[in-house]
């Protein structure tokens, strides 16, 4: 039981160490310009697009995490309706907020660009489904299939 609850929390941890880092590294690389459309707060194409991949293979990431640590699959299973449900919940949240006053600065942080920005709504309930897949893929990947029983 331990080590299932360890399995989850530590690919969560994973999934989140991955995707902050990787995406405060394109924020910098890209720069807010390219990250968000002219003047709003509404990510780019380019952005979504991105998103959509740094969250799977993040996902995938912290599932080998999970699998390398679970013993058995209900686990994986668990860490990915986590995933569903906690995604959909923050994009929903998300999608209620109000728009910031004013335009958005040119020089915008990565931390603030965080913050205040506004995803599509389909997008924002695609990515927990993505990495409900990520996480089971990767899970897959490091776990050892079921040896065969020794009786007919």
């Amino acid at each position: 039981m331990v080590r299932d609850i360890a399995a989850v929390v530590l690919g969560y941890v994973t999934i989140f160490v991955v995707l902050f880092l990787t995406f405060m590294g394109l924020y910098a690389a890209l720069g807010a310009e390219r990250v968000f459309r002219p003047g709003s707060y509404e990510v780019s194409h380019l952005w979504a697009m991105a998103s959509l991949v740094v969250s799977l293979v993040a996902a995938a990431v912290g599932g080998m995490v999970a699998g390398l640590i679970a013993r058995s699959d209900r686990p994986i299973w668990v860490f990915a309706g986590l995933l569903v449900v906690l995604g959909v919940l923050s994009a929903l949240a998300q999608n209620a907020k109000p728009l910031p006053a004013g335009a958005r600065p040119a020089d915008l942080s990565g931390l603030a660009a965080m913050q205040e920005n506004r995803t599509p709504l389909l997008l924002g309930l695609a990515m927990p489904v993505i990495g409900a897949v990520g996480v089971i893929v990767g899970a897959r990947l490091v776990r050892r299939p079921a040896s065969p029983s020794p009786h007919p």
